[in-house]
């Protein structure tokens, strides 16, 4: 019986199945290789993962209209903590 695989296809990409493991796969790794990655904004995308996981999946209806927020970038200065 041959083994049916999932190719890389834009609507599959938006099936929650894919949305919900790429989030997880996403999140485990920022929180293990980033330790100045902001949690806070993790936490809150996870309580309420269906409603970032709905617009994510609405953005990808239209993939030529994608804009990606700016990066931030936080820093940290010694000489404050403490």
């Amino acid at each position: 019986m041959p083994v049916e695989q999932l190719k890389p296809r834009l609507d599959l990409l938006q099936e929650e199945y894919v949305l919900v493991q790429a989030w997880k796969k996403t999140a485990s790794y920022i929180r293990y290789h980033y330790w100045f990655s902001d949690t806070l904004a993790l936490d809150h995308a996870s309580v309420n993962l269906p409603m970032f996981l709905d617009e994510i999946r609405k953005r990808l209806q239209s993939p030529d209209d994608w804009k990606n927020d700016h990066l931030r970038l936080v820093s940290c200065h010694s000489s404050n903590i403490g």
